[in-house]
């Protein structure tokens, strides 16, 4: 969670841990559909930026609300390079002065 002058930044990585057997569908409910408010809200500016399994794709777009965030926002990764991965990371927070460079 970032909070900066723009809003909040809610990072979830490996999203598709939600759908595991070990979470009870009614806290992986309530979890979408908070997720789902905090984006829609009007109110204040949230960002969520989260990583999900290709092959888990399907699991979040049987929520309905959820599911247009999701389809309207989605950005396909390909498999990067560890150089490439490391400028996908650096280069768009240098470039918005998020990052001063060394690791």
């Amino acid at each position: 969670l970032v909070e900066s002058p723009a809003g909040i930044v809610l990072a979830i990585d490996q999203f598709e841990e939600l759908f595991a057997a070990t979470v009870s569908p009614g806290a992986r409910d309530e979890f979408v559909d908070m997720l789902a408010e905090a984006v829609i809200d009007t109110t204040g500016t949230v960002r969520i930026v989260l990583t999900l399994r290709a092959d888990f794709y399907d699991r979040p777009l049987r929520f309905p609300g959820f599911a247009e965030l999701l389809s309207d926002a989605t950005l396909a990764v390909p498999p990067l390079a560890p150089d490439e991965l490391e400028q996908a990371i650096t280069a768009p927070a240098a470039q918005a002065g998020e990052v001063s460079g060394g690791g």
